[in-house]
C-alpha cells in the first residue's frame, strides 16, 4: 500500500493524539515545500503524504512535493531557504557537509530528520542483451541517471571498482547516457541502451514498466564485488550496506535473489526550522508513513537511525532528536 487515508491512519495508530500535543506550540511555516523527485516515485509519494499529515494539525499550511533536480539541488534548496525540507542520497548529504565534489562550500546549516529509505542498486539488463556481467557492460550502452545526480556519481564509482570509467566506456565503443528515469524504458525498448544502473525503491514504477516491456534481467554481484564497491571513497562516506533482493520481488531477479548494495535516503531540514514542527514531522514519518511506502524492514527502522548517527557527520535537528529520545534512541544534535 502506498497511498494512505491519513485521517483514519493517524487516528488508528494514535499519532493524531501525539501530534496534537505539540501542534498548538508548533510554529509551522506558511509553506512546506519538500524537494523530492519525479511524481509517482516512492520519494515523491512520501513527500505528498508528509504534507497531508502536517495539514491535519495545520490546515492553513500550504504543502508541495516537487522535483527540482535531484539530491544535490535538493540540499542546496534547503540551505538557501528555497525549500523547507528535502530528500537526498546520504552520500550527497555527507559531501554537502564537507564541501566535496559538486558542493563548492560546506553546507553547515542543514540538519537531518533521519534516514527513511533503503535504496538498492539494481543493474537492469535488457532481456535479449548478450551482456552477462559488469565487464560486458564496459563496452555497452548504459543509462546511468541525469547530469548532476548523486546517483550518477555513485554509478561511476561502481564502474571504477570493476576497472573502468564513463570515459573508458565511450572510448571503447560503448555509450554512457546521462538521462533520467522517464527515458529508461523507451531506451531499452528501442535498443538504444543495453542496461540501466538504477538506484530505486522495490519495485518502482520505472522498474515495473521495463519488466513489462521489453523485459529485464537483474545482475547479481558476488560478495567480493559488493565488498570492493563499498570500499570506494564515495561509499565510504555513506551508510551503505550489502542487500539481497529476493527473487519474488519482480520478474527478472535471478533464482535465489540478487546480491547488491543499498544506500539510505535522508530527510533534511534547515537548522532554523521550528523544533516542535520538526518533532511532528518526525513522529508522522517514523511512526508509520515510511513503513506504508517502504516495506523492506530496513527503511525507517531505529537501527538505521542509530547507524546514521554513528556514521554520518551531519547532526540531527533538535525536534527529530526529541522524538527519537522518546523511543529510547539518542542522536547527535551538534
Amino acid at each position: 500500500m502506498t497511498i494512505l487515508n491519513h485521517t483514519r491512519w493517524l487516528a488508528a495508530t494514535g499519532l493524531a493524539a501525539a501530534l496534537a500535543v505539540t501542534s498548538a506550540a508548533a510554529q509551522a511555516p506558511g509553506n512546506l515545500r519538500i524537494a523530492t523527485t519525479s511524481p509517482g516515485s516512492p520519494w515523491n509519494i512520501l513527500g505528498v503524504q508528509v504534507g497531508e499529515a502536517m495539514r491535519e494539525n495545520h490546515p492553513d499550511l500550504r504543502t508541495s512535493s516537487v522535483s527540482i533536480g535531484g539530491s544535490v539541488a535538493n540540499i542546496v534548496a534547503v540551505a538557501r531557504g528555497e525549500a523547507q525540507m528535502a530528500w537526498s542520497v546520504d552520500t550527497a548529504v555527507e559531501e554537502a557537509w564537507h564541501g566535496l565534489n559538486q558542493f563548492p562550500m560546506e553546507f553547515r546549516n542543514i540538519r537531518a530528520v533521519g534516514p527513511f529509505a533503503a535504496v538498492p542498486l539494481q543493474v537492469q539488463i535488457r532481456q535479449d542483451s548478450a551482456a552477462q556481467s559488469m565487464t560486458d557492460l564496459a563496452r555497452g550502452a548504459i543509462a546511468v541517471g541525469g547530469p548532476g545526480w548523486a546517483t550518477t556519481d555513485m554509478n561511476e564509482a561502481v564502474m571504477r571498482s570493476f576497472g573502468y570509467s564513463y570515459d573508458d566506456i565511450n572510448a571503447q565503443g560503448g555509450q554512457v547516457h546521462l538521462v533520467g528515469h522517464a527515458d529508461w524504458g523507451p531506451m531499452l525498448q528501442d535498443r538504444v541502451a543495453d542496461a540501466i544502473l538504477h538506484w530505486g525503491g522495490i519495485p518502482s514504477g520505472v522498474t515495473m514498466a521495463m519488466v513489462e516491456n521489453p523485459g529485464i534481467r537483474v545482475l547479481s554481484f558476488t560478495d567480493e564485488e559488493v565488498a570492493r564497491i563499498l570500499e570506494s571513497d564515495v561509499f565510504a562516506r555513506s551508510y551503505a550496506f550489502p542487500m539481497t533482493l529476493a527473487d519474488g520481488l519482480y520478474d527478472g531477479i535471478p533464482e535465489g535473489g540478487a546480491n547488491t548494495l543499498a544506500y539510505m535516503s535522508v530527510a533534511l531540514v534547515h537548522e532554523d526550522m521550528d523544533e516542535d514542527f520538526v518533532y511532528e514531522i518526525t513522529a508522522a514519518m517514523f511512526g508509520g508513513l515510511i513503513a506504508g511506502v517502504y516495506q523492506d524492514g530496513v527503511s525507517g527502522s531505529m537501527e538505521s537511525v542509530l547507524a546514521m548517527n554513528e556514521q554520518s557527520s551531519v547532526p540531527f535537528h533538535a525536534g527529530a532528536a526529541r522524538w527519537f529520545a522518546e523511543q529510547g534512541i539518542t542522536v547527535r544534535t551538534e
